[in-house]
């Protein structure tokens, strides 16, 4: 055991002791074998993005519970705030779209996915791939959308309304988020 003095003030002296297993040809030896019993894996996965790898294959929508004051009009809610993730389940994080076109639809009532398109459609609002670095940030799980959406001399006219994000790809598929319900208590009036 090696033994060092840490602190001594003329009274007091403290001694530290270094185990034995910190010895550098037991250390080395711990790591080699550290190495050889983990192993290593990979997920096949290169490093390099191409077209194919990019590709969003799901859409994650969270969109605030209630509606917000986009316009800054005192008392006034008129529009809803939402964040959207592309997701590529071959990658752990939330992926940027690169490609295609994203719609974040807003329909009045409550609607559950597949029977969306026969509540009225209030609003949609269209961003082209190109036009959304604007509305990006990154966080640890990946890039995502940010967007605070009017609802303009439109508003809805019941007291729920049903928010779904839906990706066109530059080949045509479709992709649609799982429908996001918000109340509006109580109803928004037309201005």
């Amino acid at each position: 055991m090696n033994r060092g003095t840490h602190f001594r003030d003329g009274k007091t002296s403290l001694t530290w002791t270094s185990p034995t297993f910190w010895k550098p040809g037991l250390l080395g030896a711990c790591l080699v074998a550290a190495l050889l019993v983990t192993g290593c894996a990979s997920s096949g996965l290169s490093g390099k993005s191409t077209s194919e790898d990019s590709e969003i294959d799901d859409l994650n929508l969270v969109a605030l519970p209630m509606p917000v004051n986009v316009s800054g009009r005192p008392g006034s809610a008129d529009g809803i705030a939402v964040k959207v993730y592309g997701i590529n389940r071959q990658r752990p994080k939330a992926q940027p779209i690169r490609s295609g076109t994203l719609e974040l639809l807003l329909y009045d009532g409550l609607a559950h996915k597949g029977v969306v398109e026969t509540n009225r459609l209030v609003h949609a609002w269209t961003f082209p791939a190109s036009d959304l670095a604007g509305h990006s940030f990154v966080t640890t799980v990946g890039t995502g959308y940010l967007f605070s959406l009017a609802w303009q001399n439109n508003p809805p006219r019941g007291s729920q309304i049903t928010v779904v994000a839906r990706h066109v790809s530059s080949k045509g598929s479709v992709i649609s988020s799982a429908p996001n319900f918000i109340a509006i208590s109580p109803p928004v009036s037309p201005k």
